[in-house]
């Protein structure tokens, strides 16, 4: 599995539970919000640290099958962890080194990339931290970067789409204590899913409602990976690169993730520049399982697929083409 961990925790003790707040409160333009955080299921013997822009989408409609038992239902769940967390089960279940205890983390300036073109040009407009008037507005990449160095912004303590993901389920201080950490692939993105749930003995869950597999492995997922690449050099400036991996330097440290190969070849033609025109519909994030998601609810009920966060297709949407 090429982008997972399993990690020996046998001889470590867990921190307590007692303090422990599952979810993050955010605050954007548009007030507070809440969403990723700890799922545990004491009866799965199954906890999983939810984080926004990580498949979110995927897992929490996972985790609302497992907790209704309805396989049919597609939408995603972002309230799950907090409706259904339960200290004393996480203190059991952590301290029981047969569970299973995942992290699906996700390169730090992929992901940011990602919460950018989703929350600042394909809906969620009042979740765009870096611009208040990001719809109107319709900023280029090279504003997130300004952002940080003109109001000396902390990545640690800012809303969760754009914050460290070890700043999630406290695991700057806590990763040791889960079984695997998983960083998201695209090459094996369903192979890693799909051998998660079966070690965990919930490969019942891989089914979209109808008996086929939820992940099932794409038929060129190295082109897929090959596309985002490009993409992602394309925003980037080889400096603006380097600056946001200091910024996000703790998230590099806390998961073991190398340096991006792609930074010393960024050509940054995008960086400055807004997307060439405003979409009016998101017909590219459209699913067969969700053929009428639209701007104005892809925040709240986005399709349950990986290209809900998928970079390549955000970007389309937004209006940026090859």
């Amino acid at each position: 599995m090429t982008g997972m961990q399993s990690i020996e925790t046998g001889a470590l003790s867990p921190l307590s539970f007692e303090t422990f707040v599952t979810t993050n409160k955010s605050f954007s333009a548009g007030g507070s919000w809440s969403s990723g955080g700890l799922f545990v299921s004491k009866a799965a013997k199954f906890a999983f640290c939810i984080i926004e822009k990580n498949s979110a989408s995927t897992w929490t409609s996972i985790f609302h099958k497992l907790q209704t038992g309805q396989l049919d239902s597609k939408d995603p769940d972002y309230d799950i962890a907090q409706d259904t967390f339960v200290k004393e089960d996480a203190d059991a279940l952590f301290h029981d080194w047969t569970s299973t205890r995942v992290v699906w983390v996700r390169d730090p300036l992929e992901r940011l990339l990602s919460g950018f073109l989703s929350k600042c040009h394909v809906g969620d407009f009042h979740h765009c931290i870096f611009d208040e008037n990001a719809q109107v507005n319709k900023p280029s990449f090279s504003r997130v970067l300004n952002w940080f160095y003109s109001g000396g912004k902390d990545a640690a303590h800012i809303y969760g789409h754009f914050q460290l993901q070890s700043r999630h389920c406290e695991l700057y201080r806590r990763v040791p204590e889960y079984s695997h950490i998983v960083l998201m692939n695209k090459k094996s993105y369903a192979q890693d899913a799909t051998c998660l749930l079966k070690h965990a003995g919930l490969d019942w869950l891989n089914d979209r409602g109808d008996g086929t597999e939820l992940f099932s492995v794409a038929e060129n997922p190295s082109t897929s990976a090959d596309e985002e690449t490009e993409f992602l050099k394309k925003f980037y400036t080889p400096d603006a690169a380097k600056a946001l991996y200091e910024i996000y330097r703790e998230d590099y440290q806390t998961f073991n993730i190398k340096t991006p190969d792609w930074m010393d070849d960024a050509t940054g033609e995008w960086f400055d520049i807004p997307p060439s025109q405003a979409i009016e519909t998101l017909s590219v994030l459209r699913t067969p399982d969700n053929p009428n998601t639209t701007k104005k609810n892809a925040g709240t009920k986005a399709p349950a697929t990986i290209e809900s966060d998928d970079i390549a297709t955000l970007a389309k949407a937004a209006g940026y083409t090859k």
